[in-house]
């Protein structure tokens, strides 16, 4: 889940494990907490680095919460 404050900031998540091409999902996030996801991301090596990167103006914010990595078949 995330949020940011007013003014249109923007945040990514990133999801990018061994040399494979980082998975992306790119949000405009409200002033309310929005669900974001990324779907089928591979794991090489048991292991997989999930990050946000916001951006926006100065003094802006963004908030994440409940983070979940599900295994899926």
């Amino acid at each position: 889940m995330v949020k940011c404050s007013p003014g249109g900031a923007t945040i990514k998540m990133y999801a990018h494990s061994g040399s494979s091409s980082p998975a992306l999902n790119y949000v405009t996030a409200a002033e309310s907490w929005k669900k974001i996801s990324i779907g089928k991301v591979k794991i090489r090596g048991g292991k997989v680095e999930v990050g946000f990167i916001g951006e926006g103006q100065a003094n802006a914010f963004c908030c994440v919460d409940d983070v979940t990595l599900i295994k899926e078949n």
